[in-house]
């Protein structure tokens, strides 16, 4: 994947993996990465009734990827969720960090806002990488779309990562875009509204008799790799 642009300053790098509330970081040893997730996204939706909320299911599952990812890659892992920090929480136990927040009507989560901004000494201390997920990523990728709407939906997505770049003051190593989906058959009737006008806004499928995956896992792996490359490098 590319790096960032002149609008994406770069640091260094850091990963953050997936926790439940209540799990206990590996005291015995220093971990090489954090991958750190928001928790349900910037609108706040109520459950579903399976135990699933909003499109932060689709960031939970993209940050439990690159956690396994990691560590296929011989790189100790913890996937965390920002909103549920363990108490022994420390990002000076960790040597890089990738942060993956998802974005709603051109804004990130406040709880990644609030993290990055109380950890902003360390993060620019250490490896890091920001992970956007977003619908407009997806038409960014539609190649059934104009050209006119390709480049409408790459500038909204420049323009959120932008904003929360410019928001934080922080300058990771990496800014990357990633397409998340539409869950529909996750959703409860109120989420699936929602979401239904908030994919027509995006020029995304409003077919909510099935679930659409926008997200480039190939595209995501390579990432991963290189990523893991630069943290063994030291």
């Amino acid at each position: 994947m590319d790096r960032p642009g002149p609008d994406y300053p770069e640091r260094r790098v850091h990963h953050f993996a997936e926790r439940d509330p209540g799990d206990r970081l590996h005291d015995q040893q220093r971990t090489n990465t954090a991958v750190l997730r928001s928790p349900i996204g910037h609108i706040s939706f109520p459950s579903s009734g399976n135990g699933k909320s909003g499109t932060g299911t689709k960031t939970q599952q993209i940050a439990e990827h690159i956690a396994a990812r990691l560590r296929g890659s011989g790189l100790s892992c913890d996937a965390i969720n920002v909103k549920y920090l363990p108490a022994s929480f420390s990002l000076n136990d960790y040597n890089s960090a990738i942060l993956a927040a998802s974005a709603h009507i051109g804004k990130h989560e406040p709880e990644m806002v609030r993290f990055v901004g109380k950890n902003s000494d360390r993060l620019e201390q250490m490896r890091t990488a920001f992970l956007s997920v977003s619908l407009a990523q997806a038409g960014v990728q539609d190649r059934n779309i104009t050209p006119e709407r390709r480049e409408a939906a790459a500038a909204d997505v420049k323009k959120m990562i932008g904003a929360f770049l410019a928001k934080t003051k922080w300058r990771p190593t990496r800014a990357e875009p990633v397409a998340g989906g539409l869950m529909y058959s996750k959703y409860n009737w109120f989420i699936r509204f929602v979401m239904k006008r908030i994919a027509r806004r995006a020029g995304a499928s409003t077919d909510t008799s099935r679930d659409h995956e926008f997200t480039d896992w190939v595209a995501l792996d390579r990432f991963v790799n290189e990523f893991a490359a630069l943290v063994k490098s030291g």
